[in-house]
């Protein structure tokens, strides 16, 4: 199996990881089945990888990823750091449900890293699934993901969202201390009224 797979690298010098080659074939682990299914060349056949690409694919199969894992990601769509974003959700554990939320085109490999985080860290599929949108950008992806990971709910979430940053992070450190929307409205009134804020 490894030699074949070695034999077929070898016959796309241009496209060969190197670092390949130098894999003790103990440390290659793939299923006993991987025969019985997909090969190794029909993955690369249909497709052009450049370096980087084939090197997430042989870095899953090296980190025991099954051949149905390894194909959610070794597509040419995807280059490699959206490779690595779906293989580590994978090795960490993520189903195949949850890798699909993220395992797409649309998303760059840092909005895929917060989605896999979320999971990753304990948020519920309808968690991840409110930010796990194209309308969000990594950065607002991963403000919403720490809001639901140190307990803030949606309502409150969306209650601080119609303000300006600098508000919303008073809001929500407000809430963060316990209050709710209704000990929070006199504040901001208050504020407003004071000066303190601009409308």
């Amino acid at each position: 199996m490894f030699d074949k797979i070695l034999e077929f690298l070898g016959s796309k010098d241009s496209k060969k990881d190197k670092s390949m080659s130098s894999l003790d074939k103990s440390e290659f682990k793939v299923k006993e089945d991987f025969e019985d299914s997909l090969t190794i060349e029909q993955i690369y056949t249909k497709e052009e990888f450049d370096n980087d690409q084939i090197e997430e694919i042989e870095r899953g199969f090296k980190n025991g990823l099954t051949i149905e894992q390894v194909q959610v990601y070794a597509k040419k769509e995807f280059y490699y750091g959206q490779m690595k974003q779906i293989r580590l959700g994978f090795e960490n554990g993520l189903t195949l449900e949850q890798v699909q939320i993220y395992a797409k085109e649309e998303f760059s490999n840092y909005e895929m890293r917060e989605i896999r985080l979320g999971f990753q860290n304990g948020l519920t599929l309808e968690q991840v699934k409110f930010y796990a949108e194209k309308e969000f950008n990594s950065n607002q992806m991963r403000q919403i993901r720490e809001d639901f990971e140190s307990g803030l709910g949606l309502d409150k979430m969306l209650y601080y969202a119609q303000y300006p940053d600098v508000q919303k992070e008073q809001i929500k450190s407000w809430f963060k201390s316990g209050l709710t929307i209704e000990q929070i409205t006199p504040l901001i009134k208050a504020n407003f009224e004071t000066g303190k804020w601009e409308k």
